[in-house]
């Protein structure tokens, strides 16, 4: 793979590419839900998009870091709790957070992707606009199902129920819930609407569903609250001219929205608690730190302009506001601090955004997720890891 020259650029042909296939039987929606995609992809999460970075420390093919990928061109990288995934062009690698690795999963996948349970630690691997899926644990697949048509998103539940959203021939989305056993549980539909974000409810009696719609002209996205022992939703909110790019429960009554034009708290029965209207510019990237933060980044798509890194509370209110270059590559989150990675460094600010600490790279980077101080790099052939708790801060 080249060295990324234009990190956006690339970003936004390769998820061009994945679209058509996800949308191509939603004959009446092109031209809508291609806007809706391409624009929600720009604000992607950034920690999950595929990196170019050469190892910072030594080791190789051992326990440790950087870990050397032998299997297929790595795609995304993610973690939660103990575990680490790297996911491949042909593979699922797992690891303890020490680097050991604890499973390997090939796959067949034309466009996959991969979500981690955080209670049980299982993996739920799915082909993005295929319609095979599977959960898998300790090196084992528990179960590999087909679904009748394509996969737009899915996600796993800390009780280790498995999600899928696709459209059907009489609705452009459709929920199935499985449970361990791989049984449909629950099922939910919307027609007219393309969903965008979904997220389960921490005690798994529930989800988040985010949909997009076109009306008089302008997006109207609306957050559909779920209860999985009722047929209907339990609560609708609409955020008329927004186009909702991400969901996130922080708790049972705390919900994260992020969309183009701001990042808005829900309870749990669907009332704002707050909301946070962006004033500089737009949005070009947002991460979560664990369940108490979220952290947009606003400005103008340009090199040379700077950007304002925003950290909001549960309760929608601005906890710290700083200046960061616009041009960075990703942005990652730990309960403690947020880390920006651009082509020649990765840099990590205190939560209030007042102190850092900086470590030069050899190469540049697309891709990072953090946690404990630690910074995880996904290059073309290697995960390398920055531990920045020994390091001095900046001067």
């Amino acid at each position: 793979m080249a060295e990324i020259k234009d990190i956006r650029e690339v970003r936004k042909k390769r998820k061009r590419k994945k679209l058509v296939k996800s949308l191509s039987f939603f004959l009446v929606f092109v031209l809508v839900l291609t806007l809706v995609i391409a624009n929600r992809d720009k604000f992607a999460e950034i920690d999950l998009v595929t990196a170019v970075h050469t190892p910072l420390f030594g080791g190789k093919d051992k326990a440790g870091f950087p870990i050397m990928v032998t299997q297929g061109v790595p795609e995304q990288v993610l973690q939660k709790n103990g575990s680490l995934a790297i996911l491949t062009d042909s593979a699922l690698l797992t690891y303890k957070k020490s680097g050991r690795k604890t499973g390997e999963y090939p796959h067949a996948y034309a466009n996959p992707g991969v979500c981690i349970s955080d209670k049980t630690q299982n993996f739920l691997l799915y082909d993005k606009g295929g319609t095979s899926f599977q959960v898998m644990s300790g090196g084992d697949t528990l179960y590999q199902k087909e679904v009748a048509t394509p996969i737009q998103l899915a996600g796993f539940s800390r009780a280790g129920m498995a999600a899928v959203i696709r459209g059907t021939e009489s609705h452009t989305t459709q929920l199935s819930v499985f449970d361990e056993s791989s049984n449909e549980m629950y099922k939910w539909m919307a027609a007219n609407e393309y969903a965008v974000a979904f997220d389960f409810a921490p005690n798994s009696k529930g989800a988040a569903v985010c949909t997009v719609r076109a009306e008089n002209g302008e997006f109207v996205s609306t957050v559909y609250l779920l209860d999985f022992s009722k047929d209907k939703e339990a609560f609708k909110v609409e955020l008329p001219g927004e186009m909702a790019v991400s969901i996130r429960y922080a708790s049972q009554d705390e919900i994260a929205v992020v969309t183009d034009k701001a990042a808005t708290v829900l309870t749990g029965k669907g009332r704002e608690k707050g909301r946070f209207a962006y004033q500089d510019g737009e949005l070009l990237a947002y991460c979560y730190a664990g369940s108490e933060r979220v952290l947009v980044l606003t400005g103008s798509d340009s090199v040379d302009s700077p950007a304002q890194l925003t950290v909001l509370g549960m309760d929608g209110k601005v906890d710290s506001q700083g200046e960061a270059a616009a041009n960075i590559a990703a942005m990652a989150a730990d309960d403690g601090n947020v880390y920006l990675l651009y082509k020649d460094s990765v840099r990590q600010f205190d939560m209030n955004l007042k102190r850092s600490r900086t470590v030069a790279l050899q190469s540049s980077g697309a891709s990072m997720t953090a946690s404990n101080n630690k910074a995880y790099i996904l290059g073309q052939n290697s995960l390398s890891m920055v531990d920045f708790s020994a390091l001095s801060y900046d001067k």
